[in-house]
């Protein structure tokens, strides 16, 4: 009898290890298996996100400002909603069945004619070329045209595009000034903070409210990192030193200074004058926006420090024309869209993209050259731009998204 007991317990013993081991198993497998599909679902989600992000930069030009649209994908439906952050825009992809988010920034087409490089305001001076200079593209000049001219007893040795037939107007075409409006809007509806929060929270999504902080007096940026949808605001002025790290912020004051040697991506908006150092990068997607009030001093509005490079949108508007004045020293590189209601002196620069202006000029210590352009260089290269997805939910996945002009 007790032999037949110990043969029973240890039967059954040795059931419940192999049911345990067995029950272990299925469940680490199951584990395994749902850990797969979920990581497949998670991935093919944000694959969705990506393929209707690129849809969106398709069909970006034909889409309304803070309106959804649905897109049915593979077995998903992911929002999409374009909205404006300064100068630039924002293109956000939702899903709504898992509520993962993704989106980039980019540059858009509003503030210049389709398919024109460089337009030249008709001032009743023809455009004088010198030196090295280089134009490429669709040129539209005054009816006077070009010429080839001699500078400092040097030859022309550059190369140019003959200009289109249809000749400039007097004025540059009017850019539509929508970008303060809808700054002004987003400022409202943005959430009040303090620099001490800022501090303590260096990343801020896009998919959030805007965080906005305001100071009443002069406002200097030194050794802090930020990153995201905050908007920087001084009703007097505003230093930016080079400990600073700044990622698709937004800053705006009466006047704006960047220290020399500042590397970052941020839009700045001013009502007086901004000016750059040298060897300042900023990366894409940047913007430089100044609109300038009647009363104020006209002089160097804009200035760009030698050896800096500006990625992306630089935009002077004034009601009064040729008031404007911005001044490029020597080995600068813009990367965009400048749209400039007034004067531009420069001295070599380097310009990839779209150029609308009043005026060039040359400053000499003998005299002054209007419409002179000397080792200049202009261009429209086919400007691609990788840049990631804005994704605050799962950092261990970004995919590039390309973003064209």
């Amino acid at each position: 009898m007790r032999l037949r007991s110990s043969s029973i317990i240890f039967v059954l013993t040795i059931i419940i290890t192999i049911s345990f081991i067995l029950g272990s198993y299925l469940l680490i497998r199951s584990y395994r298996v749902n850990k797969v599909i979920s990581i497949i679902q998670h991935d093919n989600v944000y694959r969705n996100i990506e393929s209707g992000l690129n849809w969106f930069v398709c069909n970006n030009n034909s889409l309304r400002f803070n309106t959804d649209t649905n897109i049915y994908t593979f077995g998903d439906t992911i929002r999409i909603r374009k909205e404006k952050w300064g100068v630039l825009s924002i293109l956000k992809a939702s899903s709504f069945d898992r509520a993962l988010h993704s989106g980039f920034l980019c540059c858009s087409h509003q503030l210049t004619i389709k398919d024109t490089n460089l337009y030249l305001a008709d001032k009743h001076r023809r455009l004088v070329l010198c030196g090295s200079t280089d134009l490429s593209g669709n040129i539209q000049l005054p009816k006077s045209g070009l010429t080839i001219g001699h500078f400092a007893g040097q030859m022309y040795t550059g190369e140019y595009s003959l200009p289109l037939e249809v000749p400039t107007n007097q004025f540059i075409p009017k850019c539509k000034d929508i970008y303060q409006k809808e700054l002004v809007l987003r400022i409202e509806q943005s959430e009040r903070v303090s620099m001490e929060y800022l501090l303590g929270n260096k990343m801020h999504s896009f998919f959030s409210c805007t965080k906005y902080f305001l100071s009443k007096n002069a406002l200097l940026l030194d050794k802090i990192q930020l990153e995201g949808n905050v908007i920087l605001h001084s009703l007097d002025k505003l230093i930016i030193s080079k400990d600073c790290k700044l990622d698709n912020v937004i800053v705006i004051a009466p006047e704006v200074f960047i220290e020399d040697n500042f590397k970052g991506r941020l839009q700045v908006f001013a009502k007086k004058k901004i000016i750059l150092g040298k060897n300042i990068h900023l990366g894409f997607p940047s913007a430089l926006f100044l609109s300038l009030d009647k009363k104020e001093s006209h002089m160097n509005s804009l200035y760009i420090g030698a050896n800096s490079e500006v990625n992306g949108n630089i935009v002077g508007v004034s009601k009064q024309q040729q008031e404007l004045i911005m001044t490029l020293d020597k080995n600068i590189r813009i990367n965009g869209q400048v749209y400039w209601n007034g004067v531009i002196i420069q001295n070599g620069s380097d310009i990839n993209g779209i150029l609308y202006l009043n005026l060039f000029k040359i400053n000499t210590n003998a005299s002054v050259y209007m419409n002179y352009l000397k080792d200049f260089k202009l261009r429209n290269d086919s400007m691609v731009f990788f840049e990631d997805v804005i994704n605050h939910d799962d950092e261990s996945i970004s995919y590039p998204i390309e973003v064209c002009y």
